[in-house]
């Protein structure tokens, strides 16, 4: 089970201020990491999947690795944490549609929802994002990750840039996810 909290940052100022912080949260930062995605997003045209609490997209990373990623979500608390399960296999030659022939949990997952053919493409996401583990102390297991995503949408007839911040629970440790999103909201106005 996967812990987040995806929150959108509004005001570019505030976005580049939490980004060059030295600390984060009150928590120490690793080196970040940095990554160019597109994330295609499919569905049914009645949103079959979506009923289900079930999203599926290819990412797609600059350096050429595709990745088909089902996430069943499980539940969503008043704080806006989301809980989910995630499931992902390489996506083969043949794209969306021959990965789903295979054998994997997500062709199994899926197909038991929808026919693999009546997927359609319905968005499309260009990700600019920076990456870095949290810390609670100078050493020690990261508690938390925290990406910062500069990200343009894509919908047919529309397109829209935006920033957000996800917060990940990598372990349970001495602050919670709950604690982490309190913060960014308070000390940051960011709301959910």
């Amino acid at each position: 089970m996967i812990r987040r909290l995806n929150l959108p940052v509004p005001d570019e100022a505030v976005f580049t201020d939490l980004v060059e912080r030295r600390r984060i949260l009150g928590m120490n930062p690793t080196r970040p990491t940095y990554q160019l995605l597109r994330e295609t997003y499919f569905d049914t045209t009645d949103g079959a999947l979506r009923a289900r609490g079930m999203t599926l997209r290819i990412r797609s990373e600059a350096r050429g690795r595709e990745v088909l990623e089902l996430t069943i979500r499980e539940g969503v608390s008043l704080d806006g944490i989301v809980e989910e399960t995630s499931f992902e296999t390489p996506v083969v030659g043949g794209g969306l549609y021959a990965t789903l022939v295979g054998h994997s949990e997500i062709a199994s997952r899926v197909k038991d929802v929808v026919e693999p053919e009546a997927l359609r493409p319905l968005a499309a996401l260009d990700i600019d994002r920076e990456t870095r583990d949290l810390r609670p102390g100078l050493f020690g297991r990261a508690s938390h990750r925290i990406s910062f995503d500069e990200v343009v949408a894509h919908t047919p007839g529309a397109s829209r840039a935006f920033q957000e911040v996800t917060v990940t629970e990598l372990s349970r440790g001495r602050t919670n996810l709950e604690t982490l999103g309190n913060r960014l909201r308070a000390e940051y106005q960011i709301e959910s």
